[in-house]
């Protein structure tokens, strides 16, 4: 992945992915070799119980979580699962809402930073993920890669590896699970692929919003706490 101005993202440092279990389909013995410096854990509680990621000891202590949720703090995508479409539209409607309001979001502008630090102070690689690994993980994913100057283009053709069709496939039986669980039955199939994928419209909504409530990227990372010698320091760290 080649930046603005002519450097390269180095390979091996930078991951995203979903949750090992029950959603994931990655043999969580391939994250564990990676050696992770940082993780970033964007699950909201309720979700990181339901479904643990058994870090080595050595790997546990370089997590960061989400705080500030409250008791009994519930993932706000959790609506969709519990919302009774009956249209693809009103699929995306939700999901440009959900793009538009993360950036902003206090709970998940504390951990950005937070992570953002960490990943300028390591050494090894950096992995982000929630529970699909498609959506919270595409926009602060996202967001770094912006923030290494890397064309739009190149940080949504990144994005959309995430509607391939072996993505959807693997996050189709735990979705379903979940909207049925809910008494919802099974969704008509348009309404369930929408569910299902991501939409280059979707991530550009969380940019979008950035530059509307922020000014532009730099303001916004000023705004979350994120010093310019943070972003300094992941360039020369994850640019060659």
């Amino acid at each position: 992945m080649v930046t603005v101005a002519g450097r390269h993202v180095r390979r091996g440092l930078l991951y995203r992915s979903g949750q090992t279990s029950p959603l994931g389909n990655t043999p969580f013995d391939d994250l564990s070799r990676l050696d992770f410096s940082v993780v970033a854990d964007l699950r909201f509680p309720d979700e990181a119980v339901a479904a643990p990621m058994p870090w080595p000891r050595a790997t546990a202590g370089k997590v960061l979580a989400i705080t500030g949720t409250g008791e009994g703090g519930t993932a706000p995508h959790h609506a969709f699962v519990r919302t009774r479409f009956t249209a693809v539209q009103g699929v995306r409607e939700r999901y440009l809402e959900f793009y538009d309001g993360l950036p902003s979001d206090p709970r998940y502008m504390a951990l950005i930073v937070r992570t953002l630090a960490a990943a300028a102070q390591a050494e090894g690689p950096l992995l982000i993920h929630c529970s699909a690994g498609k959506d919270r993980t595409g926009i602060v994913c996202g967001l770094i890669l912006a923030l290494l100057n890397v064309p739009i283009d190149a940080i949504l053709a990144d994005y959309m590896l995430s509607a391939v069709p072996e993505a959807t496939r693997a996050l189709r039986p735990e979705i379903l699970r979940r909207i049925e669980a809910h008494g919802l039955g099974h969704p008509d199939e348009d309404i369930l692929e929408a569910m299902l994928t991501v939409e280059p419209d979707y991530l550009l909504a969380s940019f979008a919003a950035i530059e509307r409530e922020f000014g532009s990227l730099g303001a916004y990372l000023a705004a979350i706490g994120a010093e310019p010698p943070v972003a300094n320091r992941l360039r020369r760290r994850l640019l060659k």
